[in-house]
């Protein structure tokens, strides 16, 4: 009988031990439900994050395209006016050249004049002095010349 007490005792404490593993497995595998809610949590958070990176992407494709078409755009109507910018460029060069012709040119004239006035006041003081010497002169003399 000794021996069916230990036989008893052993299960027992057997099943004690089973018990035990039992109620550890069972918290082990609520912590893992846990574990498993929260990583699906999580990762329909990753996935809404991908999503919304998603988008913005798209969007950002969207506005590039957008973009591009209003840089074309620009440039088409650019490009008629290009020639004639740089023909007025050439034109307004040209203009500039013949500003500073006219302006070398109407400072010879201005010093033609000074030189002409200095030639009027000689020839005036020059009858002058012919007036005053006609009335020194003898009537007939004078006629005579």
């Amino acid at each position: 009988m000794n021996a069916g007490l230990e036989v008893s005792a052993s299960a027992k404490a057997a099943l004690a031990g089973i018990a035990e593993a039992a109620a550890k497995t069972s918290t082990i595998a609520a912590d893992v439900a846990t574990s498993v809610t929260m990583m699906r949590d999580a990762s329909g958070g990753v996935a809404g994050g991908m999503s919304s990176v998603s988008s913005i992407t798209e969007e950002n494709a969207a506005a590039s395209a957008q973009m591009r078409s209003t840089a074309d755009a620009v440039g088409a109507a650019i490009a008629p006016i290009a020639p004639e910018a740089d023909a007025n460029s050439t034109v307004a060069e040209e203009v500039a050249a013949s500003t500073v012709e006219l302006a070398a040119k109407m400072e010879q004239i201005a010093a033609s004049t000074v030189q002409m006035r200095s030639h009027a006041e000689s020839m005036s003081q020059l009858v002058a002095d012919l007036l005053s010497t006609k009335t020194l002169l003898p009537r007939r003399t004078w006629r005579s010349r």
